[in-house]
């Protein structure tokens, strides 16, 4: 099993294979454009047209508004990431969207405040906190600019073992080397790749992706040589991906700068971003470690965890709280009432995948007052997470 650092690969892969192919999953072209949708993404946009034409989003909003929406994203792009990358990465376009919708209907909050509301029984009308994951060093470079322009608090959830070795998480950059490679065939030399490898199909490069998998050098000091290697196979410039930090994590100073702005507040996300699901052992020591460096370099407190992965289950709760969390945010979509367990609250993932009417429709928790109108026993409490979505796709 790859390391919980550098299981991004298998990220990549589902990528790929979670969905309808799409024209930059195999680029043999400069990818340029929004790429076509398909017959029942047109015909799910259109139903979501006609429910906002009808006022249904402003209705959910309203019955919803005791509560507080919290939205995650994880990087960024600092140049076309988005289109290989895209549920994990938002345009800067599309971000300021995503702000500017937010602004209109929502106050920006930060977890702090929200904290403070809970406890008191009651939370202010129409509130949204924003959240990033891991710390990538594209949030201080596309993310933090364009919140500071607008004055808007956000929270970043560190993996504070990146900060300090600034390596970059080489499973992602396996995916990477892999979807911006021209190649259709290769002869590979890269150990436990040998061979020809076709890659003129989605579903070939898909099947080789699985295959790097298998073949990635668990031990960390090998990995660097393995993936240089599959990048001269497959003539990707290496240098220039890694010299563009697009798969590092901000760095101390880097942490440190932002702090000291007041609008931004670092916190945990463990030391090795290890999921308290599979590491239930070192939940503890995982929490409690992030928070140690990270209080000792912003100098401020940190109590507010979220899930890696997602992962979580309550029996995580007691060696969290022994850590000194106080709030632990999932990836399961929905709002957060007063009744909302301080360690799962909901938080909607957004990214590049979703177009701005989704992204509306979502964000009014028009969809999660249908699936509560199902399973009324959600309307306080998600669903535990403790699989991967391809395998239980539970959103809620």
């Amino acid at each position: 099993m790859i390391d919980e650092e550098n299981s991004g690969i298998r990220g990549g892969v589902r990528e790929l294979s979670a969905r309808p192919p799409r024209k930059y999953d195999v680029p043999s072209t400069p990818r340029q454009g929004a790429p076509r949708q398909s017959l029942s993404k047109r015909l799910k946009l259109a139903l979501f047209f006609t429910a906002r034409a009808f006022g249904l989003c402003r209705l959910a909003r309203w019955l919803t508004r005791r509560s507080v929406l919290v939205i995650g994203w994880h990087c960024v792009s600092l140049t076309d990431e988005h289109l290989r990358f895209p549920s994990l990465f938002i345009s800067s376009e599309s971000f300021r969207r995503r702000l500017e919708y937010l602004e209109r209907h929502y106050k920006i909050i930060t977890l702090d405040e929200a904290l403070r509301q809970k406890r008191s029984g009651r939370f202010k009308s129409n509130q949204a906190i924003l959240t990033f994951d891991d710390g990538y060093y594209n949030v201080y470079r596309q993310a933090a600019p364009i919140l500071r322009e607008r004055n808007l608090p956000a929270t970043v959830y560190m993996v504070t073992a990146r900060i300090e070795s600034q390596t970059p998480t080489y499973g992602h950059v396996v995916s990477d080397v892999i979807l911006t490679s021209r190649l259709t065939t290769v002869t590979l030399t890269t150990p436990g790749l040998e061979g020809d490898a076709d890659l003129k199909t989605r579903d070939e490069r898909v099947a080789f992706m699985r295959k790097a998998i298998r073949a990635f050098p668990l031990d960390a000091s090998q990995q660097e040589a393995w993936v240089r290697q599959l990048a001269d196979d497959l003539e990707v410039d290496l240098d220039d991906l890694i010299g563009r930090r697009v798969w590092h994590s901000m760095n101390s100073d880097e942490v440190r700068e932002l702090s000291q702005v007041g609008l931004f507040d670092f916190q945990l996300h463990t030391h090795e971003h290890k999921n308290v699901c599979d590491y239930a052992d070192v939940a503890f020591e995982q929490a409690q470690v992030c928070r140690e460096r990270l209080e000792a370099l912003t100098g401020r407190p940190a109590r507010h965890f979220c899930y890696p992965q997602g992962f979580w289950n309550r029996q995580a709760w007691a060696a969290l709280q022994r850590a000194g969390v106080e709030t632990a945010a999932t990836a399961q979509n929905g709002p957060n009432f007063v009744g909302t367990p301080d360690l799962s609250l909901r938080r909607f993932l957004d990214g590049e995948d979703r177009t701005q009417l989704e992204f509306e429709v979502d964000t009014s928790h028009l969809r999660w007052l249908l699936h509560v109108l199902l399973h009324p026993q959600r309307l306080a409490i998600p669903n535990e997470k403790q699989q991967p979505y391809f395998e239980s796709p539970k959103l809620y």
